[in-house]
């Protein structure tokens, strides 16, 4: 059995796999156009499957669903760049919308999962 305090750190890893491994892999079957949604379809994909296996809480589950999304879309936006699917004006574009947005899910998971440790 894994020790407990350990499914965080499974899952942000997780999340940097999908964001650099799975993303890019499946890229062309992933059906939207922004590479951060890409991302956060992986990370959503991996965090769901991953916290099914290991049966976490669910305010835990939420949370690092969250962390993981967010973490996940900005590893993949990372790849924006360096491919022939972007031009430098859809990345400016992607970024506007594509970084608050990372931002908030990210401070959003960090603080449910605070809260939840405290509650706990």
């Amino acid at each position: 059995m894994i020790e407990t305090g350990l499914f965080p750190v499974i899952n942000i890893f997780a999340a940097y796999i999908a964001g650099i491994v799975l993303s890019p892999i499946l890229l062309p079957w992933i059906p939207f156009r922004a590479f951060a949604t890409k991302g956060a379809v992986t990370g959503i994909v991996v965090t769901v499957v991953l916290n099914f296996i290991l049966n976490i809480s669910l305010m835990e589950n939420i949370s690092l669903g969250l962390i993981n999304t967010s973490i996940a879309s900005f590893m993949m936006m990372n790849f924006t760049g360096s491919s022939t699917f972007t031009s430098l004006s859809g990345v400016k574009k992607e970024m506007k919308y594509a970084v608050p947005a990372q931002i908030i899910l990210f401070s959003s998971g960090i603080i449910m999962f605070i809260i939840f440790k405290l509650l706990r």
